[in-house]
């Protein structure tokens, strides 16, 4: 256990097997995968910090955990500010390049929207 009280991962008898998504990764290399074979990750939450770009970034983070085959370990999710538009997005069913697709579009016009004001996001 940590001092958060988060058990630590640990490692497990049998290796685990990657999915499809791992086996054709171009962002994590055999090496790296090599590292975490045998691991039990038992995280089943995931928080995104805000802070504009960052929440661009964290579609990296996920990638990674989509191509260990984490990814769907995750239940629940929070973030604030761009994280947790991440959050929402990711607790919907959006995979890392979906997000990342949405990030990098003019999300202006998805939050300046006329019917968004009419729907009360107005203050």
């Amino acid at each position: 256990m940590s001092t958060l009280g988060v058990k630590s991962p640990t490692r497990l008898k049998s290796p685990v097997a990657y999915s499809s998504v791992a086996a054709s990764s171009e962002l994590l290399t055999v090496r790296q995968k090599d590292e975490f074979v045998g691991y039990d990750f038992c995280f089943d939450t995931i928080v995104f910090e805000g802070g504009g770009n960052k929440g661009l970034a964290a579609t990296g983070a996920i990638r990674v955990l989509e191509e260990l085959g984490y990814w769907g370990n995750i239940k629940r999710f929070a973030g604030a500010s761009a994280g947790s538009m991440v959050a929402a997005l990711a607790s919907v069913g959006y995979n890392s390049y979906d997000i990342e697709t949405f990030l990098r579009g003019d999300i202006t016009k998805v939050f300046l929207a006329r019917q968004a004001w009419l729907h009360g996001f107005s203050p």
